[in-house]
């Protein structure tokens, strides 16, 4: 149960008159003014659904188009009488709520996959292909009844044109014979009661003939409709009657053939209408970054993460000061919260926040906290808001107080959630403690959930030692004697009354006088409670050093280890580079020997036992190598990772060698039996020249001297010392 007063303590009202800028139609602008909170968890969850999906279309490609809204509810009224006739402007207004509706359920229907829930909700409404068509034969897109609607019409409306032709016709013969004739005033014709007149010299007005309509102020000109024009201007009128006879019959036909469809119309329309209330809300939130929350499933749970109070936020907008976000818990181990603190430092605001958002949430609109936030729905809201008196019932502050704490007391349950400002002021400051401290008691036995602020010491000590309450209080910077606005759950606050009081250029003698009055156990626990805040801050503020300074170091070792690892994998690819260019120096040189002694003494057979000789050594070298890896893979008892086929592979690589060996001694056989026939070298030929390593491209022959160009270098060799590559 949420009764008017929760609503105004809260702010809610003002809250709606804010969001309902965002509506474009009137009633839905009445809609948002008259929103109140839902009755379960499923209204409330259907209506934030929608409002969601709206909210996505500002990120999405296919945004859903825009769509007013005109007012036809009077229309809908004259088709649920008999008889009656709706006005043709009325049917331009149904025509353009009848094209929009139409059109959302053609984008709706396109884009389900994105917009799940409001097509589900357009596809509940009825629609009928056939009724834009039957006014559209009727009504015009300006809002006028269509030549052709019927015969009649058709047959008047050319008659009228023909008339009007005549009329005009008629005028301006009158018009040049009567200026001929001087009996004109300058201005020469006006127009009265949307017909044109002469224009006549009062010392005239017997010379022209024709109606009297009129004269100038200083009756120095008549106004006279010329004569021959008259029986026109009467056919005219009585055809202008039977139009509007017509037209009227028309309308009533019209009106007859929809009424049937009424019930279709407004539907649509009430569709058209919500439509523009979801839009209004998805704004709204989009406007103050608000969002949905999550909804508990088990238990009432109010977790609030960067909760900002809207009004407050829109407010500050405006003066670009800034909006400090309350993170808030209240769970069934914490379910009432006790905030203390300096006064003017944002207890109030607090407690108005917590209380503004879970309106707005069980009322379906998105509210401005953090995405992970948590909110539960309470049956009943109750809140003890401001300095309220009853000059009706002759009711004290406090006497007023008692008594909405009597009605708290009798309401209060599980779902419940109390809102209570400066719990226990109004009377003696030890006696309204004492009972403050009795209520909340008793609050917190019926199984309630609530947010209390305070000055009293013993709902802090209350609070401190009573499971299911607990302390909260807002931070004050006890150096700039300046609040924080920052709420802090744990542990009570100081009101900080003396440093507030010197802040206000209280004498210093007055405040000592005055902690002179004070019991020095309040003295001692006031000091003890502000000291404590202070090296809450302190510590805060060097924590914050020491998580960025970690932050920092955190970041640089990353760095660090990332630039010796590029640093080790630079190396390592260096070393392989290294290993294998010296490998590959070292087997060319032991190629190169073996060859450069073939070329000296031509022995093939020696040349091939040098190369097997060799590749037996290296062959060698490679086990002994792999012997030792094992060893020590051993002796470290590391898991030898085996190179597959080391030994295969060699053997295979041995065998292939050898069969080349024996193909290149069976051709070096056969061409010393039949040596083959050597092409001679021509210009363009790649050729090596003899016991070499030169060669070149032959550019040109002359005297069989041959001149090659090596590289960048043209050299000149006689053509029996080169051979063809």
């Amino acid at each position: 149960v949420i009764d008017k007063q929760v609503l105004s303590d809260l702010e809610f009202p003002e809250l709606l008159e804010y969001i309902r800028t965002f509506a474009r139609s009137e009633e839905a602008s009445k809609r948002i003014r008259d929103i109140r909170p839902l009755e379960n968890v499923e209204a409330i969850q259907n209506r934030l659904a929608l409002v969601e999906e709206y909210i996505s279309s500002s990120a999405n490609q296919t945004k859903i188009p825009g769509h007013d809204v005109l007012n036809t509810r009077e229309a809908f009224a004259l088709l649920q009488i008999e008889n009656s006739t709706v006005k043709a402007s009325a049917w331009k207004d149904i025509l353009v709520n009848l094209d929009t509706f139409r059109r959302m359920r053609i984008f709706f229907k396109r884009e389900k996959e994105l917009y799940p829930g409001l097509y589900a909700y357009i596809s509940e409404v009825a629609f009928e292909e056939g009724i834009a068509p039957v006014i559209k034969e009727v009504i015009t897109p300006e809002g006028n009844i269509h030549d052709r609607a019927s015969e009649d019409l058709y047959r008047i409306r050319t008659e009228l044109k023909t008339l009007q032709i005549e009329i005009e016709k008629g005028f301006a013969g009158a018009l040049r014979h009567h200026w001929k004739q001087k009996h004109l005033a300058d201005i020469r014709e006006s127009v009265i009661d949307g017909m044109r007149v002469l224009a006549v010299q009062t010392a005239f007005k017997s010379r022209v003939p024709g109606s009297v309509r009129g004269t100038s102020r200083n009756a120095n000109i008549t106004f006279i409709l010329p004569e021959n024009i008259l029986p026109l201007i009467r056919k005219k009128e009585e055809a202008e009657a039977q139009e509007k006879n017509e037209i009227q019959r028309i309308l009533r036909q019209l009106t007859d053939d929809i009424r049937p469809y009424a019930s279709v119309l407004e539907t649509q329309y009430e569709y058209l209408i919500q439509l523009d209330f979801i839009r209004a809300l998805a704004l709204f939130a989009l406007d103050i970054n608000a969002v949905v929350p999550q909804t508990a499933e088990n238990g009432h749970v109010l977790s609030l993460r960067k909760a900002y109070h809207p009004l407050l936020l829109i407010h500050h907008r405006k003066t670009g000061l800034p909006v400090v976000p309350q993170d808030v818990e209240l769970n069934p181990e914490n379910r009432i919260m006790v905030i203390s603190g300096p006064n003017a430092g944002g207890k109030s605001i607090t407690l108005k926040t917590i209380g503004l958002l879970q309106l707005m949430w069980q009322s379906g609109i998105p509210v401005p906290v953090d995405k992970d936030s948590t909110m539960s729905y309470f049956k009943t809201i109750l809140t003890d808001i401001g300095d309220h008196q009853s000059i009706e019932n002759h009711l004290s502050t406090y006497s007023y107080r008692l008594k909405k704490m009597s009605k708290f007391l009798r309401l209060c349950r599980k779902n419940t959630l109390f809102l209570i400002d400066e719990f226990g002021t109004g009377s003696d400051p030890e006696l309204g403690g004492a009972m403050a401290e009795v209520l909340l008691e008793e609050l917190h036995r019926k199984g309630g959930y609530g947010v209390v602020t305070t000055h009293y010491a013993n709902l802090k000590t209350l609070a401190d030692h009573t499971p299911g309450i607990f302390n909260a209080n807002m931070r004050f910077d006890k150096k700039s004697l300046k609040p924080l606005y920052t709420l802090v759950s744990g542990e009570a606050g100081s009101s900080f009354t003396f440093e507030v009081a010197a802040q206000n250029h209280i004498p210093y003698s007055l405040i000592n006088r005055a902690k002179k009055r004070v019991s020095k156990a309040k003295v001692r626990l006031d000091k003890t409670i502000v000291k404590l805040q202070h090296e809450r801050n302190r510590l805060e503020k060097e924590q914050r050093e020491l998580s960025r300074k970690r932050t920092d170091a955190e970041e640089h070792v990353n760095t660090l280890n990332a630039y010796k690892k590029r640093i080790e994998k630079q190396l390592e690819n260096f070393n392989e580079l290294y290993t294998g260019q010296q490998k590959m120096l070292k087997y060319g040189r032991s190629v190169n020997e073996m060859l450069h002694t073939y070329f000296q003494t031509g022995n093939k057979k020696r040349l091939t036992q040098a190369f097997i000789q060799w590749v037996e050594q290296e062959k060698l070298k490679h086990f002994k190598t792999t012997a030792e890896e094992k060893t020590k893979e051993e002796k470290s008892k590391q898991k030898p990772k085996r190179k597959p086929k080391r030994k295969e592979i060699l053997q295979k690589t041995e065998k292939q060698v050898k069969h080349l060996l024996k193909d290149f001694r069976k051709k070096q056989e056969a061409q010393k039996k039949d040596p083959p026939v050597q092409k001679p070298v021509q210009a363009g030929d790649t050729v090596r020249i003899r016991d070499s390593y030169t060669t070149g491209t032959v550019e040109k022959i002359e005297k069989g001297e041959a001149y090659i160009l090596s590289g960048q270098v043209m050299l000149r060799v006689r053509v029996e010392k080169l051979e063809r590559m």
